[in-house]
Order: structure tokens, then C-alpha cells, then sequence
């Protein structure tokens, strides 16, 4: 039987890619002809046994076979996460990885105490109680500095997660979290001595992630950080304010009084809230200006805490920190009118900054975000000394000043996924970075 080698293999080996248009095989049986169809060929590969399939493989000259655009939609289909193995070794198992993000906590602690310096913040560095973390109501006009971390890749890796969905068909957040209870994540090369320098110095960590806060996941991430290094006196509930924090309440009383209900409920009860229910209360939630007394709430379920957080912002968090001029109730003798600014912000994503501008945003957009004159936070990042701090507020697309200084700071490298793939999708990932890459060369007077 003599096979035409390129449609052989592209009916044989990506059925599923229709654009291809696979044509029929002809093949020779003496002097009959006859066009065997796609579905023949699947069913011959599949008769060769393992080795003969392999040997098949590598006989055919795919390069010579395939244009370059036809081989990426096969690699895009044997694995469409393939472009991110090379750059998940480097950032797990480099020098280079490991030095970056050192250097950025060393550049984070200077920025810190440069920042706690500045007289006009306001800053009470005196209300943080080093042996037993307690932290005090602060003085009238006076406020405890915040800042502000993200937790995946900026303090806690998730490098096994993202390794191994690149050998199971892509990330799932189900997997995540389940490695995530376990609680046995490393820290990010100099996070864990950051964290205790803030703390140390008279500011608090707040933990602004988008992981889901169910208490079971809080209670990991919390025992993680301590085994990790983290002094188990700065670890606390009120730090919390990952995807399920919900500062503010809700706008229609009965949701707001079913949000309470919820958030009370054991994890008995509460798996017997049903997806339909979950879905009433989210339909057309809102959120109104009335601050909530302990936003940090332990969900029963991830799915209340994913369904119900996800309307939340993280750059709307962040505004809450600060804005709430009553201060925040922490639970404890002395601390029920805190009042914080947020004065850094630290991630490993542009995303964790302003997300409410920046989330979906393609990678020029974001970038043009960064450069822009109207949003004016370049200084934020490049200025060790820090500068006037910045808001952005979704409803009026406004950007202000803040009465205090703030300094933002990026733990580079982590190329393994994040808001700058987002534009790619995570379908077809591999295709979509090979267009990217002919976009690239094609106008090169930039590169």
C-alpha cells in the first residue's frame, strides 16, 4: 500500500482538526484504486502495535512533510501547554530565577523602611506587639502601614501545580487547592524574611490572592506560611483577604442577610446549598458603601467562596483597607476601631495591583497602563523612596492621588502563567503563542 506521507499523518495523527481537511489515502492494491476515507486510516494506525506506531513516527519526515504553521497546530494538539515547559524549568530551577527574586525582597525592605520614615503617612509604628502580634488601635489621625502581598508565586510557589498540569492536559483549580491544604508549599526565595521584617518594624501583611477562601484552605495557607518561617504570632485570621473577603455589604438587605447565614454555616450545611442557590444569590449581587465589621470570612464551601468572591475585586479590597475611617474590628481587647493605609503592594503579576484596569487587558494595553500619564505609577514601582500614592476607581474610571506615600514592588520572572497569557487563552494555547511570535518578526523595527 503506498500512503501519501502528509495526509497520512495528518489523518492519522490529529483527526481532531478539522481545519486540516484531511483528504481521502489513496491506495494501491494492484491495478484497483480505491480513496479510503480519514475514519480507515484512524483504524489502520490503530491495528499497528506500540512500536510499529513509533517506528511510523519517526520514518515520516514531518519537517519536510508540514508547513511550520501545520506542524504548531500538531503540537498544539499533542500538547497545548508546550510553550510553557521551557520557562516553568527556568523559573523553578535557574540561578537567574532565584537571584531575581532575592534581589526584589531586598529592594522590598528598603523601600519599606524608607516608606515608614515619611512623617506626612501618618504611620503608628508602635501598635504591633512583636511577642504575641497583637496589634492595638492606633492613635487619633495616626494609621498602621499595610502591605498588601500576593500569595501564589510571590510568597508561596506553586511550582508542582504548575508543573504537573503541563503533564495532564493544563491547570485546574480543583488540583490546586487540593495541594494547596496540604500545606507544604516552599516560600518564594526571601518572602518569609520580608513578611517578618514588616511585622517587626510596626506594619502588618495582608494577603490579597485570588486562591479561594473556604477556612479549610486558610487554615493550610496559614500552617504553610508558619512551617515555612513565618512567626506563628503574624499570622492571624484578619489577614486574609484572598477571593471570598468581602468588605463591603451587600446592597439588597435579603442577600446580605443570606451572605451572613452562609458564612456561618458548617461544612455539613453547607454542602447541602445547592448550585441553583448559590447562582440566585450571586445573580445581580451589589455591593453597597456600607463597610462589613470582619470582611475576612472563612467560607464553609470553596464554591460560596469562589461564587461570592469573584465580584470582588482585588484592587477593591485593597481600596477598602484604607478607606474604612472607623477602622476595622480585628476580634481582640483593644483592636476593635483599627485603621490601616495601604502602603505597599507587592505580587508577582501586573494583575495584582490595579486589577480592575489592567484583568483581560492584551500585553500592549497593559503595558500602555503601566506608561500612562494618567494612572502615574511608574514612580510607584522605580522609586526606592516611594511616591504619592495612587487609586483607581472602576465605577468613574478615575485615577487620584492618595494622602500618603505607597511603593509598590514586583517579584519578577514567573512566566508560568498569569495575567500577561490571559490574551492567549488556555485552550490553544501553543497556537496562540506561535501566531504571537510571527506578530513579533514581522514588524522588527522595535526588537
Amino acid at each position: 500500500m503506498k500512503l501519501n506521507k502528509k495526509l497520512f499523518l495528518l489523518g492519522a495523527m490529529i483527526p481532531a482538526v478539522s481545519a486540516l481537511s484531511v483528504v481521502a489515502v489513496s491506495c494501491n492494491n494492484g491495478t484497483d484504486k480505491k480513496d479510503a476515507t480519514p475514519a480507515e486510516v484512524i483504524e489502520m494506525v490503530k491495528k499497528l502495535t506500540n512500536e510499529d506506531k513509533n517506528k511510523l513516527i519517526h520514518a515520516l519526515d514531518v519537517k519536510g512533510i508540514l508547513t511550520q504553521d501545520e506542524a504548531a497546530n500538531l503540537i498544539n494538539t499533542l500538547n497545548k501547554d508546550a510553550a510553557q515547559i521551557g520557562s516553568i524549568v527556568w523559573y523553578i530551577k535557574s540561578a537567574e530565577s532565584r537571584i531575581g527574586r532575592e534581589q526584589d525582597y531586598a529592594l522590598a525592605k528598603i523601600k519599606f523602611d524608607n516608606l515608614i520614615k515619611d512623617a506626612t503617612s501618618k504611620w503608628d509604628l508602635g501598635k504591633v506587639e512583636k511577642t504575641t502580634g497583637l496589634v492595638k488601635n492606633p492613635d487619633t489621625d495616626k494609621f498602621i502601614p499595610v502591605v498588601y502581598m500576593d500569595i501564589d508565586e510571590t510568597v508561596l510557589s506553586n511550582d508542582f501545580t504548575e508543573s504537573r498540569a503541563m503533564t495532564v492536559g493544563g491547570y485546574k483549580p480543583a488540583d490546586k487547592e487540593n495541594y494547596d491544604l496540604k500545606g507544604v508549599r516552599k516560600a518564594t526565595p526571601g518572602a518569609i524574611a520580608f513578611i517578618n521584617h514588616v511585622f517587626d518594624k510596626g506594619g502588618v501583611v495582608m494577603y490579597n490572592s485570588d486562591m479561594n477562601q473556604p477556612e479549610t484552605v486558610r487554615k493550610a495557607v496559614k500552617e504553610n506560611l508558619i512551617k515555612a518561617g513565618v512567626k506563628k504570632e503574624y499570622v492571624q485570621d484578619w489577614q486574609f483577604w484572598m477571593r471570598g473577603s468581602v468588605p463591603y455589604k451587600a446592597a439588597d438587605p435579603e442577600k446580605e442577610k443570606k451572605i451572613e447565614e452562609w458564612s456561618k454555616m458548617t461544612p455539613e450545611q453547607a454542602a447541602k446549598v445547592t448550585k441553583e442557590e448559590i447562582s440566585a444569590l450571586t445573580n445581580d449581587l451589589k455591593f453597597g458603601k456600607e463597610f462589613r465589621k470582619m470582611p475576612w470570612i472563612g467560607w464553609p464551601s470553596s464554591d460560596m467562596a469562589y461564587n461570592i468572591g469573584k465580584l470582588v475585586f482585588k484592587n477593591q479590597r485593597m481600596n477598602a483597607t484604607s478607606e474604612n475611617t472607623e477602622g476595622w474590628d480585628l476580634g481582640t481587647t483593644g483592636a476593635d476601631k483599627v485603621k490601616f493605609r495601604v502602603a505597599m503592594k507587592i505580587g508577582d503579576n501586573f494583575n495584582d495591583f490595579f486589577d480592575e484596569a489592567s484583568k483581560k487587558q492584551s500585553n500592549d494595553d497593559r503595558v500602555a497602563l503601566y506608561e500612562s500619564k494618567d494612572a502615574a505609577m511608574k514612580d510607584l514601582f522605580l522609586n526606592p523612596e516611594g511616591s504619592k500614592g495612587r487609586k483607581y476607581d472602576a465605577e468613574t474610571k478615575k485615577w487620584s492621588d492618595l494622602e500618603w506615600k505607597q511603593s509598590y514592588q514586583l517579584i519578577t520572572g514567573n512566566s508560568e502563567y498569569g495575567g500577561w497569557l490571559d490574551p492567549y487563552g488556555y485552550k490553544n494555547t501553543y497556537l496562540e503563542l506561535w501566531k504571537a511570535i510571527k506578530e513579533i518578526i514581522k514588524d522588527p523595527k522595535d526588537l
